[in-house]
């Protein structure tokens, strides 16, 4: 009974975070792409702690997605779809294929280099990285993802727009920066006086309550878009030819560097939060978890 509450509590938690990981890592391909990558995060979602599971992972470790993850890739995708080579490489419809392709390969080397740092033992060495320089890192991520957020919060489509807004000419959107706040709000108010209900979990439920009680009172249009139909079911398509075929093409080795690059901050910045993640729990529970071989089941 206490591993499987412990497994509905640990998913309840997993919930925010993998729907928010999902919107963040697509959406610059636009509003089409978020259900995409919204079953892109569950489904590694899902297989991350079924091979946790089954490979001896830390038990009071919950392995997912993380925002921090799903800003650098989308970061890259940015940079990537930006570029006018990468752009005539993978014209129309090809492009978003071919971007999510690199998100692929980015991991692929994240993992490499995870199996090297764990194979090597050189897990312990989390311990010398200082605080304040992991400090700006993550705040940095969330800086990206608020910037990225606005847009949304204040009901339109781009930055642009959002800054056109604040300079005074366009007309403040007054609902969808009211539900933001709200959900924000009961997410710091469920952090510092609730007792066991995740906080992320709180704000998405009463935010999106919140939402539905005003669309019987104010048209749907002032009160920002949804997410959309999401597909039915997980569909998995095992597409590895058509990415070798990408692989072999002048844009992709023209941005090799920034991939390689971008796979292997992926892979220090998912082995700092982790590891130091399973310090702080031994430090609560005065447990003692293996950092090389974490790494090699991440």
């Amino acid at each position: 009974c206490g591993d499987v509450g412990g497994g509905a509590v640990g998913a309840l938690v997993t919930l925010p975070i993998v729907l928010s990981c999902g919107v963040v890592y697509f959406q610059g391909l636009g509003p089409a792409f978020v259900a995409a990558g919204i079953g892109a995060a569950f489904v590694s979602a899902i297989v991350a702690a079924l091979v946790a599971g089954l490979f001896g992972g830390p038990p009071l470790h919950v392995s997912s997605p993380k925002t921090s993850h799903a800003a650098i890739l989308s970061g890259l995708i940015g940079t990537l779809a930006s570029q006018r080579a990468f752009a005539e490489a993978l014209p129309g419809p090809a492009a978003p294929g071919g971007l999510m392709a690199v998100c692929f390969i980015v991991l692929c080397v994240a993992a490499l280099c995870q199996l090297l740092l764990g194979a090597s033992r050189l897990g312990g060495l989390v311990k010398f990285v200082p605080y304040p320089v992991l400090a700006g890192i993550i705040n940095g991520f969330a800086l990206q993802i608020i910037l990225g957020q606005l847009p949304n919060a204040l009901g339109v489509e781009t930055l642009a727009q959002v800054f056109a807004m604040l300079a005074g000419p366009a007309a403040l959107h007054g609902w969808p920066l009211g539900l933001a706040l709200f959900a924000g709000a009961l997410v710091r108010l469920s952090e510092r006086f609730g007792r066991g209900i995740p906080a992320a979990l709180v704000g998405l439920l009463a935010g999106s309550l919140a939402y539905a009680l005003a669309q019987r009172y104010v048209d749907a249009a002032r009160l920002g878009p949804l997410i959309g139909q999401l597909p039915a079911g997980l569909a998995l398509h095992f597409e590895v030819g058509r990415m070798l075929d990408f692989v072999a093409t002048p844009a992709f080795q023209s941005h090799l560097f920034p991939i390689v690059a971008t796979g292997i901050t992926l892979a220090m910045i998912s082995s700092i939060q982790s590891l130091l993640s399973m310090a702080s729990a031994d430090e609560l529970f005065d447990s003692r978890h293996d950092s090389n071989r974490e790494l090699l089941v991440q």
